[in-house]
């Protein structure tokens, strides 16, 4: 997962474990495609986001049908946070 300028892009350790996960069912392109967009705009509006509800500055995308993509932006509008990868939600 290679860093491009734009927004930061911070990972849990979920996150970490779930990206090797990906990449074993072969939905790791997917996903970095996902990680672009988020670094350059995580408010970009094609593919589609939802707001998690309950959690403040939270936001899901889909992989697949069955995993999402959950990411926090940070206070600052500088980072994004990423908190999952694998499954439906944390």
């Amino acid at each position: 997962m290679e860093q491009k300028t734009g927004w930061r892009l911070k990972f849990s350790k979920r996150a970490l474990k779930d990206w090797a996960l990906l990449k074993d069912k072969g939905l790791d392109e997917k996903a970095e495609e996902l990680l672009k967009i988020i670094r350059v705009n995580p408010y970009q509006t094609s593919p589609s986001f939802e707001k998690l509800v309950g959690v403040e500055n939270t936001y899901s995308r889909r992989i697949n049908i069955t995993h999402r993509l959950i990411y926090r932006i940070g206070k600052d509008e500088a980072s994004v946070e990423v908190l999952s990868m694998f499954r439906h939600y944390c």
